[in-house]
């Protein structure tokens, strides 16, 4: 640690006597001077006795004294440099590994826009589907998105009761990907873009009270609540193949037909 604080001092008092920088070196010239007519009038023991061998010896004396002063100087500036300089260094990775971080998780989220906004609304002769929009915050793509339902609940004024068992987390369905085209259960989303998913589908017929339907990937076996019901709560989540995710909770609303998200104050009261 001693051998560090003197390397450093030396290597400071070096800088301050680099004698290609101009205005240093006529400063410390400047500073000599007196030094030298004190040496002059110590050599001549009261009297300033010049002689080329005085003057000699005076102006090595002056230039060593300024350097042993800079040098004792910099040995107690060396560790305020040393330290100043690993808080730079410590705060640099502080921020390279922040910036790190941001690269490697991607920054998404989900956009609800409410009642009749497309494309987050969609309107048949005999249905309404609202969809929710997964935003990629980020410059740059996302890759291997997967968005899911994972819990379905009932709610009544008796009780809130869980639906679908055995069948969720479901993958849902990504706006256009229709038949004959594979199902995606992941996607990808270009920077600063957005893609939409289907959640849910208000729907009707003149056989039966209209009921709710949730939109995943096997559309073949619609999850479709009991008919004449349509306050639930539901948990999405969305991931990514990087590891970064989110998820909300929101409930079903009618009239109009649209999704409300649930904020953690209101799920403290709820439980």
């Amino acid at each position: 640690m001693v051998f560090m604080f003197f390397s450093r001092a030396y290597t400071e008092t070096c800088k301050v006597l680099d004698w290609h920088k101009k205005l240093r070196l006529l400063v410390i010239s400047a500073s000599a001077v007196p030094i030298i007519w004190f040496y002059l009038w110590l050599f001549g023991k009261g009297n300033v006795v010049f002689g080329e061998m005085n003057l000699a010896a005076a102006g090595l004396g002056a230039i060593a004294s300024i350097a042993v002063a800079i040098f004792l100087i910099n040995v107690f500036r060396a560790p305020i440099l040393i330290c100043r300089e690993k808080d730079q260094k410590i705060a640099g990775l502080i921020d390279e590994k922040s910036a790190l971080e941001g690269k490697l998780k991607p920054v998404i989220s989900i956009l609800c826009k409410g009642n009749e906004v497309p494309p987050y609304y969609h309107e048949g002769d005999n249905f309404k589907l609202l969809r929710l929009g997964v935003q990629n915050e980020a410059f740059d793509e996302i890759d291997g998105v997967k968005a899911k339902l994972m819990g379905v609940r009932l709610v009544t004024e008796e009780k809130c009761e869980s639906l679908f068992d055995g069948k969720l987390p479901a993958a849902l369905h990504l706006k256009g990907n229709n038949p004959p085209e594979p199902p995606k259960k992941e996607f990808s989303i270009n920077a600063r873009d957005c893609e939409y998913i289907d959640v849910v589908q208000w729907v009707w017929n003149a056989r039966t009270q209209p009921w709710l339907q949730f939109q995943w990937v096997e559309q073949e076996h619609p999850l479709i609540g009991p008919p004449g019901h349509y306050h639930y709560e539901l948990d999405i989540q969305v991931t990514t193949r990087s590891g970064g995710g989110i998820s909300r909770r929101y409930i079903t609303k009618i009239n109009p037909f649209r999704l409300e998200e649930v904020t953690p104050q209101q799920e403290a009261t709820s439980s």
